[in-house]
């Protein structure tokens, strides 16, 4: 069975849209889509950032106006570090799920990012006695989380699989920090995420 692990993007720009369906007995469909990165920033008062930060593109009005996301750069060079940045995945990925007759099998999707515009679906699976996979250098976002198929499975729908949902803003009635410690620390994006709430 597929249910949705959400995390609320909070004060940062993280987005996806990736939808993940089950097409067959032992197959899974990951839809075309697009993913935001958060990158790493600051937010500040828009009246404590320079003018030109927002005309050269270190910062950026947040939508309520009122504040700005500065985007961190490099102490010697002042290169931005790690902008947030779109990228799309225009096809649907079709995954095949095999299951080992006498070992348990584990799966994962992850997003890679092997350039500024390119972003590709990688699916990892390994059996129960080996060692897990080592992630790639060009991770981007976990997409499935790691799931388990019994031996000899036949059919997915008895299968807890727990696929990523981003929604806008923070949850009603939840504090920011509640937020943070609870969805991101899972997720793997915690680093870049908090540094941008710290500053909110």
């Amino acid at each position: 069975m597929i249910t949705e692990r959400i995390i609320h993007a909070g004060n940062t720009p993280l987005f996806s849209n990736f939808t993940v369906t089950q097409t067959g007995p032992m197959q899974l469909t990951v839809s075309g889509g697009d993913f935001q990165i958060t990158g790493q920033a600051s937010i500040m008062k828009r009246g404590e950032v320079p003018p030109a930060f927002f005309t050269d593109g270190r910062a950026e009005l947040m939508p309520d106006g009122v504040r700005a996301r500065v985007w961190h750069q490099d102490k010697v060079t002042k290169v931005i570090k790690d902008r947030s940045k779109r990228r799309t995945i225009v096809e649907s990925t079709v995954v095949n799920i095999l299951s080992h007759p006498t070992k348990a099998r584990a799966y994962e999707v992850n997003l890679l990012s092997p350039s500024d515009i390119l972003m590709q679906i990688q699916v990892d699976s390994w059996l129960e006695d080996q060692p897990d996979v080592p992630q790639s250098p060009n991770y981007t976002h976990i997409l499935v989380f790691r799931f388990v198929v019994p031996p000899a499975t036949t059919n997915l729908s008895g299968i807890d699989i727990r696929v990523l949902k981003v929604l806008p803003g923070f949850p009603i009635q939840s504090p920011e920090w509640e937020v943070v410690i609870a969805s991101l620390i899972a997720t793997g994006i915690l680093t870049n995420f908090f540094l941008e709430l710290l500053g909110s």
